[in-house]
């Protein structure tokens, strides 16, 4: 089983609804998922290959991406990295 990263993100009152589109799409070119009934959480699973420090170095660069493309300066992201993904529940 490869590492599953779960990447949450807090962004500040400044970005606008437009800037978060942006920021999404971004996020999904990087193969990034969305998780469902979650504002601004994002999930992605690598390969048996890559380890974690690469695993790490693969999401901050899709973050870095987004963040570039959408023009966003106010921002806080937090990257949980581990063999199964957090289980979602309401």
């Amino acid at each position: 089983m490869g590492i599953k990263a779960m990447l949450v993100l807090e962004f500040g009152t400044s970005v606008t609804d437009d800037q978060k589109t942006k920021f999404s799409e971004t996020l999904k070119e990087k193969k990034l998922k969305k998780i469902a009934h979650l504002s601004a959480a994002w999930k992605i699973s690598f390969k048996d290959t890559v380890g974690s420090e690469k695993a790490l170095k693969n999401t901050k660069s899709a973050v870095k991406a987004a963040v570039e493309a959408s023009k966003i300066t106010d921002y806080t992201a937090a990257v949980h990295l581990g063999e199964e993904f957090p289980e979602i529940f309401r």
